[in-house]
Protein backbone atom coordinates (compact mmCIF):
# COMPACT_ATOMS: atom_id res chain seq x y z
CA UNK A 1 0.00 0.00 0.00
CA UNK A 2 2.60 2.58 1.10
CA UNK A 3 4.93 1.82 -1.78
CA UNK A 4 2.22 3.12 -4.15
CA UNK A 5 2.28 6.56 -2.50
CA UNK A 6 4.46 9.28 -4.00
CA UNK A 7 8.02 9.19 -2.67
CA UNK A 8 8.91 12.14 -0.44
CA UNK A 9 12.48 13.15 0.25
CA UNK A 10 13.05 14.08 3.89
CA UNK A 11 16.13 15.46 5.57
CA UNK A 12 15.78 13.77 8.96
CA UNK A 13 16.78 16.20 11.73
CA UNK A 14 19.11 14.81 14.37
CA UNK A 15 16.71 15.94 17.13
CA UNK A 16 13.43 13.93 17.04
CA UNK A 17 11.69 16.96 18.62
CA UNK A 18 12.09 18.62 15.21
CA UNK A 19 10.34 15.76 13.39
CA UNK A 20 6.73 16.11 12.26
CA UNK A 21 4.03 14.60 14.48
CA UNK A 22 3.49 10.91 13.67
CA UNK A 23 0.19 9.13 14.30
CA UNK A 24 -0.85 5.50 14.41
CA UNK A 25 -2.87 4.53 11.32
CA UNK A 26 -3.49 0.92 12.25
CA UNK A 27 -2.16 -2.40 13.44
CA UNK A 28 -2.94 -5.85 12.09
CA UNK A 29 -2.59 -8.76 14.51
CA UNK A 30 -2.11 -12.41 13.65
CA UNK A 31 -2.89 -14.68 16.61
CA UNK A 32 -0.52 -17.59 17.12
CA UNK A 33 -1.40 -20.73 15.20
CA UNK A 34 -0.04 -23.00 17.88
CA UNK A 35 -0.06 -22.68 21.65
CA UNK A 36 3.72 -22.06 21.83
CA UNK A 37 3.81 -19.70 18.83
CA UNK A 38 4.16 -15.92 19.08
CA UNK A 39 1.68 -13.18 18.24
CA UNK A 40 2.75 -11.14 15.22
CA UNK A 41 1.49 -8.54 12.82
CA UNK A 42 2.31 -5.21 11.28
CA UNK A 43 1.74 -1.59 12.16
CA UNK A 44 1.46 1.59 10.10
CA UNK A 45 2.40 5.10 11.22
CA UNK A 46 1.97 8.32 9.23
CA UNK A 47 2.96 11.98 9.25
CA UNK A 48 2.71 15.03 7.03
CA UNK A 49 6.04 16.30 5.70
CA UNK A 50 5.84 19.66 3.93
CA UNK A 51 2.18 19.08 3.08
CA UNK A 52 2.69 15.53 1.79
CA UNK A 53 1.43 12.42 3.63
CA UNK A 54 4.14 9.92 4.35
CA UNK A 55 3.96 6.60 6.13
CA UNK A 56 6.09 3.75 7.38
CA UNK A 57 5.01 0.18 8.02
CA UNK A 58 6.84 -2.75 9.58
CA UNK A 59 6.23 -6.26 10.80
CA UNK A 60 6.55 -7.08 14.50
CA UNK A 61 6.67 -10.19 16.66
CA UNK A 62 5.89 -10.55 20.34
CA UNK A 63 8.84 -12.51 21.78
CA UNK A 64 7.19 -12.79 25.19
CA UNK A 65 4.11 -11.13 26.71
CA UNK A 66 4.66 -7.37 26.72
CA UNK A 67 7.83 -7.44 24.58
CA UNK A 68 7.49 -6.75 20.86
CA UNK A 69 10.34 -6.36 18.37
CA UNK A 70 10.76 -5.61 14.69
CA UNK A 71 10.44 -8.87 12.78
CA UNK A 72 12.77 -7.64 10.05
CA UNK A 73 14.68 -4.40 10.75
CA UNK A 74 15.67 -4.27 7.06
CA UNK A 75 12.07 -4.68 5.86
CA UNK A 76 10.49 -1.35 6.83
CA UNK A 77 8.26 -0.12 4.00
CA UNK A 78 7.93 3.62 3.50
CA UNK A 79 7.42 6.30 0.89
CA UNK A 80 10.10 8.38 2.63
CA UNK A 81 13.52 8.80 1.11
CA UNK A 82 15.43 9.75 4.25
CA UNK A 83 18.45 11.97 3.89
CA UNK A 84 20.93 13.15 6.46
CA UNK A 85 23.31 16.07 6.64
CA UNK A 86 26.17 13.79 5.66
CA UNK A 87 24.71 11.19 3.30
CA UNK A 88 26.69 7.95 3.22
CA UNK A 89 27.66 6.52 -0.14
CA UNK A 90 25.23 3.62 0.26
CA UNK A 91 21.75 5.19 0.02
CA UNK A 92 19.99 1.89 0.80
CA UNK A 93 21.95 1.44 4.02
CA UNK A 94 21.28 5.06 4.99
CA UNK A 95 17.54 4.49 4.48
CA UNK A 96 17.59 1.36 6.66
CA UNK A 97 19.40 3.20 9.44
CA UNK A 98 17.06 6.22 9.25
CA UNK A 99 13.87 4.14 9.22
CA UNK A 100 15.13 2.02 12.13
CA UNK A 101 15.81 5.23 14.02
CA UNK A 102 12.23 6.29 13.31
CA UNK A 103 10.86 3.03 14.74
CA UNK A 104 12.95 3.47 17.87
CA UNK A 105 11.54 6.95 18.48
CA UNK A 106 7.85 6.22 17.85
CA UNK A 107 5.66 4.75 20.65
CA UNK A 108 4.60 1.80 18.51
CA UNK A 109 5.60 -0.85 21.06
CA UNK A 110 3.26 0.59 23.68
CA UNK A 111 0.47 0.80 21.10
CA UNK A 112 0.90 -2.80 19.94
CA UNK A 113 1.19 -4.13 23.52
CA UNK A 114 -1.98 -2.25 24.47
CA UNK A 115 -3.81 -3.84 21.54
CA UNK A 116 -2.53 -7.30 22.51
CA UNK A 117 -3.63 -6.82 26.15
CA UNK A 118 -7.10 -5.88 24.93
CA UNK A 119 -7.29 -8.90 22.64
CA UNK A 120 -6.21 -11.23 25.43
CA UNK A 121 -8.96 -9.93 27.70
CA UNK A 122 -11.56 -11.21 25.26
CA UNK A 123 -12.26 -14.89 25.64
CA UNK A 124 -10.92 -17.23 23.02
CA UNK A 125 -8.51 -14.86 21.25
CA UNK A 126 -5.47 -15.75 23.33
CA UNK A 127 -5.55 -19.41 22.44
CA UNK A 128 -6.38 -21.30 19.28
CA UNK A 129 -10.03 -22.18 18.96
CA UNK A 130 -11.00 -25.67 20.02
CA UNK A 131 -13.12 -27.29 17.35
CA UNK A 132 -16.62 -28.11 18.49
CA UNK A 133 -17.83 -31.56 17.72
CA UNK A 134 -21.51 -31.74 17.08
CA UNK A 135 -22.85 -34.81 18.72
CA UNK A 136 -26.00 -36.43 17.61
CA UNK A 137 -27.79 -39.11 19.47
CA UNK A 138 -27.39 -42.51 17.99
CA UNK A 139 -30.81 -43.81 17.07
CA UNK A 140 -31.80 -46.70 19.28
CA UNK A 141 -32.12 -49.90 17.40
CA UNK A 142 -33.88 -52.89 18.71
CA UNK A 143 -31.73 -55.96 19.18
Amino acid sequence: MIRLWPVREWYMPEDPAEWPAWWHMGTRVEPPCEKAAHWSGDTVWAATVDGVEVAASWAWTEVRPGVVVLSDPNGIASNLRCRGASAPEDERLAAIVALNRLTHELPWRETVCSILRMLRRHAGLGTPATPRVRRTRTPSMPC
